[in-house]
């Protein structure tokens, strides 16, 4: 440790030199910051020490989780060899964390980690999942805050110590209750606390850095003990949890109108899903029941506007929360662009048979960019950079269109970028929202603006037929399509799955038609048709095929794409054939030895869909059987 009588100032240390004099095995060891107390004669500078250690020697250290900040390294740790630069937002931290006498161990990614050496980052990384599951505890540093945030820390201190009044008996509960169904006291006081509550503040909390960041999901989700800390204010990550569940039961009294009135925005609610996602890892290191395995990709898609400076870390920054079941090998590898990252997992994803990843692709699930790395990635790999918040079918409702039959797809490294997979090709494209309402951009547009839109195109589609190929009354088919048949999650959980969508869309077209809703001239309003068919067609759009099914569809759907379901799958897809590449084309024929594969026939994914009548199954019948082919997607 630096004496505290020097005054000359020591010379900051090269990362190889500093670094060199800590050296680890990066794959079974960490560097631990020991952090000492304020010097006497400059309380301002931060005096450190380091040590190593081996993961399996069970060391002990708390760990930091933090908001890096800007890249401008304007403070200094002092070590006993020099100095090193670090952020304003890691000099604020330490200061406040410091203790008065003796020292405090901490693992600090920024400084724990030599951010120049990509390969001993890369094996570091690998080890995230023991680091935060070995820690004492989570150090979660959202900053120096304000007046408005640490009233936030106070108020969500106070509503998690009367949270049992409302039902609240711990993590169980957050999971799966609204508390709004434990009765009219609970109900009133819900009410009551809704009147009075700060949500300003509350807002103000949850729009810090801290919850945009992907890092955050992993280490708060994996250690035994997380504290929050905001300024000199602090509190433990379960108070959110309570939080939560007593916001949970405001919404549901109130009828979401707490987040529709603006008093409660929209960030809460998404900032506050992170303790949901810790409660259930928690839960199940607990719990001997068999929980649904939920591949590592679908976690990340779930944290799809989670911010991260490095594209690669879209993915990295997860691994910690990979299950058991996840036997996919993913090496990170900082020295590999961002394209190759994305391309990569996905196509070892998919060797493995994780057909469900395809849901999570496609065009229709991405903004059109060309400026960033992975914008010309084939469409059977996630962007990660460019999603939307459209939550794929297989998430939101159960659909079961080909789950009876054996997956079969091959994704090679000499038919790289093409994967192969087989299927049935059950229409084409014949019509969509583009030609059956020109004067509208979207199906979301027509039930946000012009409902009335809706009964003139089912007229036009329903005119000249009484039946659906299903046998089913044709206007009938038509209505429960706009509503995925009731199968979404979203809908059956306020309306039931017993409810007749017929009878949902004979009350709009009454509505529509006595001008109480939507069109020209109606007074505003909602009936459940509309409001929950407009849920469904958010990015979506709807269409016909030449087989005269009808069917909701990616965005990007057009006339003379096809619709094929693959083997194994839970739900059909449209693709988009392309032309082969004629420069590949020539390739093949001028270079024999080292030809380049380029299929007859080729595809673009443009991403799944909903086909009314085929989705349980039904393609296992022999007649669809003697159709099988398979389809080269680039």
């Amino acid at each position: 440790m630096l004496s505290e009588g020097t005054s000359n100032e020591q010379p900051m240390v090269s990362s190889t030199a500093f670094y060199s004099t800590w050296p680890i095995d990066p794959k079974l060891e960490i560097r631990i910051l020991e952090l000492l107390p304020p010097a006497s004669l400059d309380p301002t500078k931060i005096h450190c020490n380091f040590r190593t250690a081996k993961l399996s020697d069970k060391p002990l250290y708390e760990a930091l989780s933090y908001a890096w900040g800007d890249p401008v390294f304007s403070e200094k740790i002092y070590l006993p060899n020099g100095y090193l630069a670090i952020t304003s937002n890691l000099a604020a931290t330490l200061r406040q964390l410091r203790p008065e006498n003796g020292l405090r161990r901490l693992w600090v990614d920024a400084v724990c980690i030599n951010q120049s050496d990509d390969a001993g980052k890369g094996h570091q990384v690998m080890l995230m999942a023991q680091i935060y599951n070995s820690t004492i505890r989570a150090l979660a540093w959202l900053g120096e805050g304000n007046a408005e945030t640490r009233a936030a820390v106070d108020i969500i201190k106070n509503i998690a110590s009367k949270a049992w009044q409302f039902g609240y008996s711990g993590l169980e509960t957050e999971l799966n209750v609204y508390p709004g169904n434990k009765g009219e006291g609970v109900k009133k006081a819900l009410r009551e606390l809704a009147d009075q509550l700060d949500f300003q503040a509350i807002n103000a909390f949850f729009a810090q850095a801290w919850f945009k960041r992907l890092c955050v999901v992993q280490e708060a989700c994996l250690p035994s003990e997380v504290m929050i800390w905001n300024g000199p204010r602090s509190l433990n990550i379960n108070d959110l949890s309570a939080l939560r569940y007593v916001l949970m039961g405001m919404m549901f009294e109130s009828k979401q109108a707490i987040v529709y009135d603006g008093r409660l925005q929209f960030n809460v609610s998404e900032a506050l899903t992170l303790s949901r996602e810790r409660n259930k890892y928690q839960l199940s290191k607990f719990s001997d029941e068999n929980t649904a395995y939920e591949p590592i990709y679908v976690k990340i898609y779930l944290q799809w506007d989670n911010l991260c400076a490095n594209g690669v870390d879209k993915i990295y920054g997860m691994l910690g929360l990979r299950e058991i079941p996840d036997t996919v090998e993913i090496v990170v590898n900082y020295g590999s662009s961002v394209e190759e990252v994305y391309q990569d997992f996905a196509s070892k994803y998919l060797q493995m048979g994780h057909l469900s990843l395809l849901h999570y692709t496609g065009r229709g699930l991405t903004i059109p960019s060309s400026s960033h790395e992975a914008s010309k990635l084939p469409t059977w790999a996630i962007d990660w950079q460019s999603l939307l918040p459209l939550n794929p079918l297989n998430i939101v409702a159960s659909f079961y269109t080909a789950t009876k039959l054996p997956p079969s797809l091959h994704a090679e490294q000499r038919t790289s970028p093409f994967i192969q997979i087989a299927g049935v090709e059950i229409g084409i494209v014949e019509e969509d929202i583009s030609s059956l309402a020109p004067e509208s951009s979207s199906l979301t547009e027509i039930w946000g603006s012009n409902p009335k839109r809706m009964l003139s195109i089912e007229h036009q589609l329903t005119k000249s037929k009484q039946s659906y190929p299903t046998g089913e009354n044709i206007n009938k088919a038509f209505a429960r399509t706009l509503f995925l048949n009731n199968r979404s999650k979203l809908t059956t959980s306020f309306i039931g799955n017993q409810q007749d969508i017929c009878e949902l869309w004979t009350e709009f077209e009454y509505l529509v038609n006595n001008n109480e809703i939507g069109g020209e001239s109606a007074s505003s309003g909602a009936g459940p048709f509309s409001a929950f068919a407009r849920i469904s067609s958010i990015l979506r759009n709807f269409f016909t095929t030449n087989t005269g099914h009808f069917g909701l569809g990616p965005r990007y759907t057009r006339p003379g794409d096809v619709v094929v379901i693959f083997n194994g799958d839970t739900t059909p897809f449209v693709l988009h054939q392309i032309k082969p590449d004629p420069q590949l084309i020539s390739l093949n024929v001028e270079e024999k030895t080292n030809e380049i594969f380029s299929p007859d026939e080729q595809y673009e994914l443009v991403g799944e869909c909903y086909v009314h009548g085929l989705m349980d199954n039904e393609v296992v019948a022999p007649e669809w059987r003697a159709k099988e082919q398979n389809f080269w997607i680039r």
